[in-house]
């Protein structure tokens, strides 16, 4: 699923690198909410810088998503998104309504939710946090295309496995990323 998702955006990137390079400015659809793409897999990012907005578009041209873009945290909740089969890239810092508290919401709507947290402000603490709460993963900003693919493609494919029941003790460990690693070993 990686390199297919990683090939499909390389070929893209290639085949539009002349426009990419021309166009200061990234494309968005009529609907700011919605940019639609071929597979019917979603990704919601949620997050109240603009900037760090645009740049995660950025690193997600041409992924096959239907991807949804929400301002806040509140926005996103008023917006009574339907979460089966999808993915949400959820910035911490946001004001009212944070997002370890839509973190939360979302788990309690729909636990094999996949949630990806996002900060440019991160601290360990934050990170553990996170994790605690249900998080998958979590990334620093500004994060690199390849990385964020990454952490998609393997939120993607825990989907539906929130219970160690689920896989044995060593599959768990070896879907384990370094930096998860790391979280691990504060908790225990």
């Amino acid at each position: 699923m990686l390199a297919e998702t990683r090939r499909f955006v390389s070929q893209y990137n290639l085949k539009n690198r002349r426009n990419m390079q021309q166009t200061e400015k990234i494309p968005f659809s009529e609907d700011p909410h919605t940019m639609l793409s071929e597979e019917l897999r979603a990704l919601y990012i949620v997050d109240d810088d603009e900037n760090d907005r645009r740049q995660t578009i950025e690193c997600l041209r041409g992924a096959p998503f239907r991807t949804h873009i929400f301002e806040s945290g509140q926005r996103f909740m008023d917006a009574d998104t339907q979460l089966e089969n999808a993915c949400v890239l959820l910035d911490v810092w946001m004001p009212v309504l944070d997002g370890l508290a839509v973190l939360q919401d979302i788990l309690k709507r729909r636990q094999d939710c996949p949630v990806i947290m996002l900060s440019g402000k991160s601290t360990l603490p934050i990170a553990v946090e996170a994790m605690k709460c249900g998080a998958v993963d979590f990334l620093e900003k500004p994060v690199s295309p390849d990385s964020l693919l990454d952490a998609i493609d393997r939120a993607f494919d825990l989907r539906g496995v929130r219970s160690p029941d689920d896989l044995t003790r060593e599959q768990l460990l070896n879907k384990v990323t370094k930096r998860e690693g790391q979280v691990l070993e504060l908790l225990v």
